[in-house]
């Protein structure tokens, strides 16, 4: 009897009918069979219908020479290469391949796996560079100060726990030191009162408060339920000052 091949087969083994010596229209021949999609490190040649070998390096590939992933080392404009460093700024590694850096790098740090891990800044006049965190920014974060001279963000002097990011001055410090005209001090002076380690300045017209709380008013405002005010008779519940309070009618 004629027997059919198998359906991928244009041609087959007498005896076999599942060993193709020819495959079908869109079928590809790797051994004696025939496939759709190539196998594994090969690819496939539509000029033989055959599944070719790709380069050893390449773990897949759209041909002989020509890599889509890696079997070992990294992917770069279609080749396999050892590292990525040789390759600024697409050293950034990723899935086996080289990636571009973040746009503020100059490149990334090989081995670090981040896109933002930067040697250095793409513009260093517009971006700071951080040797702390290898980040490149336009502005300092608040553990951090400009430094005009070399471009970087370098850390708060001591004892700050934030500076401005200008100017080398201290905006909060770690406790119990508390933060006052950008120092460092023991206490707050009269007028400001303690708050997350920085200084904060009393209400309006407040000689001597706590929190926001006022308990004392400079000597030409009156208190009046902790707030300091110029003129008593305006609050009907307390419109008499005396000794610099507001007070009830006798």
């Amino acid at each position: 009897m004629c027997v059919y091949c198998f359906p991928d087969c244009l041609i087959c083994d007498n005896v076999t009918h599942s060993i193709c010596s020819q495959c079908a229209p869109g079928y590809f021949k790797t051994g004696s069979t025939c496939t759709i999609a190539c196998p594994p490190s090969s690819y496939a040649d539509p000029g033989s219908l055959l599944c070719l070998a790709c380069n050893p390096a390449c773990g897949t590939c759209q041909n002989s020479t020509n890599c889509t992933t890696c079997s070992t080392g990294f992917l770069y404009n279609a080749f396999c290469y050892t590292s990525c460093a040789l390759f600024a700024p697409y050293n950034y590694t990723a899935n086996q391949t080289c990636m571009k850096c973040q746009d503020s790098c100059s490149s990334c740090i090989p081995g670090q796996n981040s896109p933002s891990a930067c040697v250095g800044c793409s513009d260093p006049l517009i971006y700071y560079y951080n040797p702390t965190t290898f980040t490149c920014t336009t502005v300092c974060s608040s553990q951090y100060f400009a430094d005009h001279s070399s471009h970087q963000c370098l850390p708060c002097s001591a004892p700050c726990a934030t500076c401005d990011t200008t100017y080398n001055s201290c905006l909060t410090c770690h406790d119990p030191l508390v933060a006052y005209l950008g120092q460092c001090n023991s206490t707050c002076p009269l007028g400001y009162f303690a708050q997350s380690g920085a200084c904060k300045q009393c209400g309006t017209n407040c000689y001597m408060c706590t929190q926001e709380k006022c308990l004392v008013c400079l000597s030409f405002a009156y208190l009046y339920h902790s707030e300091c005010v110029l003129d008593c008779s305006a609050y009907s519940d307390l419109p008499i000052a005396v000794n610099n309070y507001c007070t009830s009618c006798s």
